[in-house]
């Protein structure tokens, strides 16, 4: 599995593992509960050879941190989580609007942070409207 993960990285303009997907690959337990540390991350960015923005929604607490690494900058995102009970598809639903961006020759960053402002959106429309079971998207 992870020797095809690496293959694709080599082609792939960003990798978006979340928190236990970015631990398979280092093969460690990430230490901080904060999310991953700098060192974790530029391990993982030298192990994909991709840049990589690694989702914090299984953090515990009251945030999610996502961290995104470009192979040059270091750049968090921090949200209080959204209390929703039904969050499966968020990581897919990211990906996917990160990669209408980069299509339309966005930067890395601002594609990762309007995505990750558009993911809010749904799931707080999904939250306002008692969705249970899927997401929302009509935002």
């Amino acid at each position: 599995f992870l020797k095809n993960q690496l293959i694709l990285a080599k082609i792939a303009s960003l990798i978006t593992p979340n928190i236990p997907e970015a631990e398979y690959f280092l093969g460690y337990k990430i230490s901080a509960k904060e999310g991953i540390s700098d060192m974790e991350i530029q391990e993982l960015y030298k192990k994909m050879n991709a840049p990589i923005l690694v989702k914090g929604g299984h953090l515990s607490g009251k945030y999610v941190i996502d961290t995104l690494f470009d192979g040059r900058n270091i750049l968090r995102f921090k949200n209080k989580k959204i209390g929703v009970k039904y969050t499966h598809g968020t990581g897919c639903s990211l990906a996917s609007a990160i990669s209408f961006f980069l299509g339309g020759k966005k930067e890395t960053s601002y594609a990762v942070e309007s995505s990750i402002k558009f993911v809010r959106k749904v799931l707080l429309n999904s939250k306002k409207n008692k969705f249970n079971g899927y997401l929302s998207h009509q935002v």
